[in-house]
Order: structure tokens, then sequence, then C-alpha cells
């Protein structure tokens, strides 16, 4: 089995064909290949040090190159490498006119504390109000739920009837599609404006109800992006179905 001429003519070349694939299996080819520049270009150091061998770049380079077929021939390592992820443009959607959308997020630690926030949006990407809450322990999916039942509740005591509900978390839409409202799921990148809610009802530990004109910031910033109907990357592999976070 030999490796493309092209690839090893240059350590250049080398070292490009390690950093453009970071999802190399161990024992790939790929992940020998800077261990094994590294151990020639030390090993050809020594030489001249203390062998008065004079380094040579193309010595190296075949040097590298043999070892590598004949690891490959052994059987040593293959050439298998994983699938990268496919990236895949996440925007965030305007409700009809005479439509409000709520996003809701929940948020969870890794000290098991949990807390969750929304906020409220009209058919021109306005914000008219969001709120964080905080849950103390519960798991992810509690909190998810717990996020989207208060902002119904404040939807219904602003008497706002046609309600748009859009969460990031597939396993909470299923259990919510019950209800005689329209619900849908986002990816967690088009979601940021109710994650950095979620997040500081964790920081703040409180519920707090905010009206667009007291939001300030990096979160307007967010707002005006979905506003302006600007996408976010999301590395999607391709097992991955619609659904999750």
């Amino acid at each position: 089995m030999n490796i493309p001429p092209t690839v090893c003519s240059h350590p250049r070349n080398l070292f490009f064909m390690w950093i453009s694939n970071r999802h190399a299996k161990p024992g790939s080819l790929i992940a020998a290949v800077p261990l094994l520049i590294l151990w020639f270009l030390w090993n050809g150091r020594n030489n001249s040090k203390y062998k008065e061998e004079k380094m040579n770049a193309t010595r190296i380079i075949k040097r590298i190159n043999y070892m590598l077929e004949s690891l490959l021939k052994a059987g040593v390592l293959s050439q298998a490498t994983r699938k990268l992820p496919v990236p895949v443009a996440v925007t965030w959607k305007k409700p009809k006119d005479g439509w409000i959308k709520l996003n809701t997020d929940g948020a969870l630690k890794e000290c098991g504390l949990a807390a969750g926030g929304g906020v409220t949006r009209n058919h021109l990407g306005d914000v008219s109000w969001g709120f964080y809450d905080y849950y103390g322990e519960c798991s992810i999916l509690e909190a998810e739920l717990k996020a989207v039942e208060t902002g119904l509740r404040l939807c219904w005591q602003f008497n706002l009837n046609k309600v748009w509900v859009e969460i990031d978390s597939k396993a909470a839409m299923l259990l919510c599609s019950k209800m005689d409202i329209h619900f849908s799921h986002i990816w967690r990148e088009g979601n940021k404006v109710a994650d950095w809610f979620a997040t500081k009802g964790y920081m703040e530990k409180c519920f707090k109800w905010i009206h667009a004109n007291d939001l300030h910031g990096i979160i307007r910033g967010l707002i005006r992006m979905d506003k302006l109907n600007m996408a976010s990357i999301r590395m999607m592999k391709e097992t991955q179905e619609e659904g999750g976070r």
C-alpha cells in the first residue's frame, strides 16, 4: 500500500494532512503522521550533533515515508478516519403577524443545579418581554418543561392567545405537542436568546420578568442578529436526526 507521493513530498504537506482531519481514529495514518515527523526531526538533530551527520530534509522525508509504508503494510496503521461533521446554517424564524413567538430554554450545570428562561417576540422580531427563573436540583428535561410552563403562564396573564412555542429540546417538544399550541423544535444555535435568559436565571438564582426596554448589552446584539435572520453554524453529524439540542 503506497502513500501518494504528493502527500509526503514536503513536510508542510504532511502537517496539513494531519491538521485538516482532527477526527482521525487512534491507530490511523493521520494520527501517526505528527508523531513520526517529530521523531525523525529529533533523530536527525541528534545525528547532526553527535554523529556529525548533516540534517537533510529530503532524507528525513524519505525515512518518514518508509516508516509509514512499513506500518501500513504490517497492519499496524489504517487509513480509516471518522466522518467529519457537516456545517449547517441555523436561523431563527419570525412568527406570522398576530402571533407571538415564545422561545424557552433550560440550563443544567455540572453541579446538578438548573435554571430556565424565555423570551417573546412579534412578527417583526421585536422583543416584548423575557424572563428567567431558578429551579435548583432537577433534570435538564424538567428544566426545559418548567421554562415552557412559566412562559405560557406569563403569556396567559398578558392575554396572549396565539402563541408559537419553540424549544431546543426534542424530548420536551414531544411531551408538549399534545397541547393546543403550536410547538416547534430549533437547534440550540438558533435559540441563543432564550439560552441567555436561562443562563441568567442560574447566575441570579431567582425569578425575574424583564421588559424589552430593560435589555442591554450582548442580549440586544443576539436579538438583532435573529431579527436580521443572521445564521449560526451548527456542526451536524450524519447520524444526527432532527432532535436533541
